[in-house]
């Protein structure tokens, strides 16, 4: 869906999930070395590879919670991202 937001292509590449990991305490030591912010970290690599499923099942019944097309969401986002110039 992201690539057809932004119309730009997914990377090609992978790389697993323990390399991202053992790198990103290497990339965290380096980013504090150079005093600038890392590009992530081990930490948010576990987080990603955590399960992340929850179900919003209870605020529907108890409060009347609505969700809207994920699509949206993910322009909305998209939109943000250009608006902080964080992308192209």
């Amino acid at each position: 869906m992201i690539e057809e937001i932004t119309k730009v292509k997914m990377p090609g590449f992978k790389i697993a999930r323990w390399f991202a990991y053992a790198t990103g305490f290497m990339s965290e030591i380096y980013y504090k070395i150079v005093r600038r912010k890392p590009l992530f970290t081990s930490y948010a690599v576990y987080t990603l590879g955590t399960n992340s499923n929850f179900s919003n099942k209870k605020a529907q019944e108890k409060l009347g919670y609505t969700i809207r097309p994920i699509e949206q969401t993910l322009q909305d986002t998209v939109d943000w991202f250009k608006k902080m110039g964080k992308i192209k």
